[in-house]
């Protein structure tokens, strides 16, 4: 905790502290007591929705001169000579093919990069994925009210219990994958792993698979490492150059969330080095993302609910969801007043609301509207009637 808060010395949040078993106990009695010693608290930062933060970096990347295509894949790349020449690109909605002309690709494709790399003469296998697998759960006896990390009794690895949108999702797990990349599931072992840790750590819990709503499963796109324990392998990321035998062409390794902007950093200086450009101080330290025009949140939220024109309910979901952009969907409304027209009562979504997602953040798909944009697809309850008149 001490090295913790010396490598983010500058940071917002306040320093670690130190509970001892009676501190810990106070702020979560649900925990099992035997064997309790203490406990450390530090602060962190949470991503409610991942779906939403890639939307917005495509959104700042359109901004800047970037095209963006979605539902689209790599059939392949065009390699002449031992250098790049191009991409072959696959319209998945049209079935149609494109081809891009570039002397530079960058193969960031996660747990897929080996399959943009077939049919090309390069070095053995990238990845070798774990998969990991978290669920969703309603609140429970003995829930934190704040984040809990703990080790695993079985095997000592990272879990937790994180609060989450008026619920709670227990995690996660680390397993080698070799199955379908684009059909992960978490299989039974998994389950029975989760809901174990999860109640003998909070034992008041009594979790058991009815109490599962829905989770998510995921590809770590790690380095293949064939042998040895999962824990072991490097979470670190590389920029894997395939120079000399394909100029041109460099495969991302590794990479998570939580260090992105990083490895766009670094991934942006290498591209320059690479076309023989001047080198430039990178902007993104301190960029903004296009939902975040506010310095304070919670005042943003309460004055845009008072000026925008909307309804209480939609002006806070909205502003919830799209931040600073909110307004963006008010004038549709006022510009259109049909627009106001509430489709999901529970979810306070507007017709506004979908024509915006489609039109300004490249929506292709009803699954795009509903678990990537919009976000109530991965609410509670989703009425059949509602996705009818989304459709």
């Amino acid at each position: 905790m001490v090295a913790y808060d010396v490598l983010s010395w500058d940071k917002s949040v306040p320093h670690h502290s130190v509970w001892g078993k009676r501190g810990v106990l106070r702020r979560v009695p649900g925990l099992e007591i035997e064997g309790l010693s203490g406990a450390a608290a530090y602060y962190d930062a949470q991503v409610e929705l991942a779906e939403r933060l890639c939307v917005e970096i495509s959104l700042a990347a359109r901004s800047a001169g970037a095209t963006i295509l979605t539902h689209a894949s790599v059939a392949g790349l065009d390699v002449r000579d031992g250098v790049v020449a191009g991409v072959e690109i696959n319209d998945e909605h049209t079935g149609e093919r494109h081809s891009a002309s570039t002397s530079l690709v960058f193969n960031a494709a996660g747990p897929w990069a080996d399959r943009v790399l077939s049919g090309l003469e390069v070095e053995p296998r990238l990845i070798g994925g774990t998969k990991g697998s978290h669920f969703v759960v309603d609140s429970f006896p003995g829930a934190p009210s704040d984040a809990l990390y703990y080790e695993a009794r079985s095997d000592g690895r990272a879990m937790m219990v994180l609060p989450w949108r008026g619920q709670y999702t227990i995690g996660s797990t680390d397993e080698r994958f070799d199955g379908n990349l684009d059909d992960p599931a978490p299989s039974t072992g998994e389950v029975d792993y989760i809901l174990r840790e999860t109640n003998l750590v909070l034992p008041r819990a009594g979790l058991a698979k009815k109490d599962l709503l829905w989770g998510y499963t995921g590809v770590r796109p790690l380095p293949d490492v064939p042998e040895g324990d999962v824990g072991d392998i490097t979470r670190r990321h590389t920029l894997h150059d395939h120079a000399p035998e394909i100029r041109g062409l460099v495969s991302l390794v590794g990479g998570k969330l939580t260090t992105f902007r990083q490895v766009g950093e670094e991934a942006a200086r290498l591209a320059l080095e690479k076309l023989g450009t001047r080198k430039r101080r990178s902007a993104t330290r301190r960029l903004r993302l296009p939902g975040a025009g506010f310095l304070d949140f919670g005042r943003f939220v309460e004055d845009f609910v008072q000026g925008s024109g909307l309804d209480e309910p939609v002006a806070r979901r909205v502003a919830g969801i799209y931040g600073s952009r909110a307004r963006l969907v008010a004038e549709r409304v006022a510009a259109d007043p049909a627009a106001r027209e509430v489709i999901d009562e529970e979810n306070s979504l507007t017709v506004a609301e979908i024509s915006f997602v489609i039109e300004e953040e490249f929506a292709g798909s009803l699954t795009d509207i509903l678990a990537r944009r919009t976000m109530v697809g991965i609410g509670p309850t989703v009425p059949d009637g509602v996705v009818d008149r989304i459709a």
